[in-house]
């Protein structure tokens, strides 16, 4: 298991965004989210500098661009012969980058 204590100014409105946005975490607490798509888990802090991460999905499906849109999360994205490529920044300002085999982000 990975653990990443990533800054938060909001604890509510990050888990939202992992948890209901990009729909790619569960919250064990309210400072606690388990990423479902590997052994990742992330400990919110106010405290602490924002930090940079990825997070590869593998062939997992997500149906995630027009959520993004729809929300005005401003990304990235490039599916090029390496794979998908999304790169995002969270309410927080952290820097989340998601990568999957060609094709699996939608």
């Amino acid at each position: 298991m990975i653990y990443l204590t990533l800054n938060s100014n909001n604890f509510k409105e990050t888990k939202e965004f992992y948890c209901t946005t990009l729909s790619l975490f569960k919250a064990q607490s309210e400072t606690r989210l388990i990423c479902l798509a590997g052994e990742l888990i992330l400990d919110l802090d106010g405290s602490c500098p924002c930090a940079e991460f990825g997070i590869h999905i593998g062939d997992k499906q997500i149906t995630i661009l027009k959520t993004l849109e729809k929300t005005g999360v401003v990304y990235s994205f490039e599916n090029n012969i390496a794979g998908d490529f999304l790169e995002l920044i969270d309410p927080s300002g952290n820097k989340v980058g998601i990568w999957a085999h060609g094709g699996s982000i939608k």
